[in-house]
């Protein structure tokens, strides 16, 4: 990747962010545990954490259908992490990433607020820091 200001590679990893999230619709904040994690059946192996989103939309006919998504994770604790960081989370990092980026290009960088942005947007993007 080229050489960016603070200011591009915040702008660039809210980007990604945002695209990313987008990409996987949002089930509806009004169903009962819209995003969590619960114990799934597998034939092989007895049970195993997945990770369960919901979402509401219309089908062909009009009426609203719930559609159940369902992810295995490696451990309990993955399920959960990925749970956590649903695409709400990623949308508000996207945002705080773009309010970091307008004062990075208003302000004199480095600066505290920037600098921890920075670090978020770079590791976003895959950046090696030392």
């Amino acid at each position: 990747m080229p050489d960016l200001s603070p200011a591009e590679t915040l702008t660039t990893a809210a980007k990604l962010l945002r695209e990313r999230a987008t990409a996987i619709t949002a089930p509806d904040p009004g169903l009962d545990q819209p995003w969590h994690v619960e114990e799934c059946a597998d034939n092989e192996t007895g049970g195993c954490p997945c990770i369960v989103a919901y979402q509401q939309h219309d089908d062909s006919s009009g009426f609203g259908v719930t559609t159940r998504y369902v992810a295995d994770a490696e451990t309990p604790e993955f399920a959960q992490w990925i749970a956590l960081m649903n695409p709400g989370v990623g949308l508000a990092l996207a945002d705080w990433l773009d309010v970091a980026a307008a004062n990075a290009a208003a302000l004199t960088w480095p600066n505290q607020f920037i600098d921890s942005a920075l670090a978020v947007a770079r590791q976003i993007l895959g950046e090696v820091t030392e």
